[in-house]
């Protein structure tokens, strides 16, 4: 069962490192993402059905749950605590939305929180939109899982081998797509998905730093981004994340709509997960309770 800090560890990301290292790199490395990008405009020539539609948008909300529920709130920040054996499974469905591995994004992320909107930052706003987009992707420097970050969940082989074999659970839902419906289901219902899935993932390090609301007066440019936290899952109360990194609940207020957060609750009822972590301060139950 998993507890403790993710953001307490030390490693050489609080040095200086080669600029170089910090540089996008595109030729080869961005073959796979522009080729995701592409693949949906044959829908121009194949013929598309309502399901291949419906797939596509089954396999987006339902993937951007797990992460938002599973990658970001458990790997990331460990907002609850559950058993061995659905960590695993939570792992491998958190690693079908293709964005690498859950022991990946974590290791990353640390990073993101430990030196927020700073030239340390692995997608600090300061280097452009585009680059705290998808530019950091292409960096070398966020190549390798940096598993000095990621504490104890180094003790369990099983993520350790997903993370080696991260292709693994997005190959499995791609071929069952092309199994249902053929090419146009895989186009329309895996890759497009995926597509929408990255992008609106990736708005997080992005737009939820360029605009929004700021309820607390933290020390970097995030935001509460309304829209995005509907698409993703409650992930858009972005400024309320960075207040409480380990509030299993990013939508503070009744308002503040986060589906990411219900689904915890639902599980909690099931007793699959427990101990979800909430914000406790007086303060701020006086002020969300006054909004």
């Amino acid at each position: 069962m998993m507890e403790g800090s993710l953001y307490s560890a030390e490693g050489s990301d609080t040095l200086e490192v080669p600029a170089h290292q910090l540089r996008p790199r595109w030729s080869l490395r961005a073959v796979p993402f522009i080729l995701v990008h592409l693949l949906p405009l044959a829908a121009f020539w194949l013929p598309v059905s309502l399901l291949d539609w419906l797939v596509c948008f089954v396999l987006f909300a339902v993937r951007m749950l797990f992460f938002a529920a599973f990658t970001h709130r458990y790997f990331c920040h460990r907002a609850f605590r559950t058993s061995r054996v659905f960590q695993f499974i939570m792992a491998c469905l958190g690693t079908t939305s293709g964005l690498r591995s859950p022991l990946w994004f974590a290791s990353v992320h640390w990073v993101h929180h430990r030196f927020p909107d700073t030239d340390r930052d692995v997608h600090s706003p300061r280097r452009g939109f585009w680059f705290s987009h998808v530019g950091w992707l292409f960096c070398p420097r966020w190549d390798e899982t940096r598993t000095k970050h990621l504490g104890s969940l180094n003790d369990y082989p099983e993520l350790l081998w997903l993370d080696r074999n991260w292709l693994v659970p997005p190959t499995v839902v791609a071929a069952l797509t092309l199994g249902l419906g053929g090419w146009s289901t895989f186009i329309i219902g895996f890759v497009l998905s995926t597509t929408i899935l990255l992008h609106v993932t990736l708005c997080g390090a992005s737009v939820a730093h360029v605009m929004g609301t700021r309820r607390f007066d933290t020390a970097d440019t995030s935001g509460n981004v309304a829209w995005l936290a509907l698409i993703s899952f409650g992930e858009g109360w972005h400024n309320n994340h960075h207040q409480h990194p380990r509030s299993a609940r990013l939508g503070l207020t009744s308002r503040e709509l986060d589906l990411g957060y219900l689904f915890l609750l639902g599980l909690e009822r099931l007793g699959l997960i427990w101990d979800l972590r909430l914000p406790q301060s007086d303060a701020l139950r006086r002020q969300t309770e006054s909004e």
